[in-house]
């Protein structure tokens, strides 16, 4: 986690994350496939889309997967 967003007095404002949202994010990965389970097809593993990908586009910023790109890639 880098940054928190919370609604400010012209919008949204960013600052960085106390100690305890840190805490609260920080999973390892056998809490993160007892969650995913019995979600199907689980975790979404699946590569991003190449540079210049026509469709949906994410900034290579080294996200190479979908869930690299959400707080439970932090693992």
């Amino acid at each position: 986690m880098t940054a928190v967003v919370v609604d400010g007095q012209k919008g949204k404002e960013y600052r960085s994350p106390t100690p305890e949202e840190l805490e609260a994010a920080r999973v390892t990965e056998d809490d993160l496939r007892n969650v995913w389970a019995d979600i199907p097809f689980g975790l979404p593993n699946e590569a991003t889309p190449a540079e210049g990908s026509l469709g949906i586009r994410t900034t290579r910023d080294g996200f190479t997967t979908w869930r690299s790109l959400f707080t439970i890639a932090s693992c």
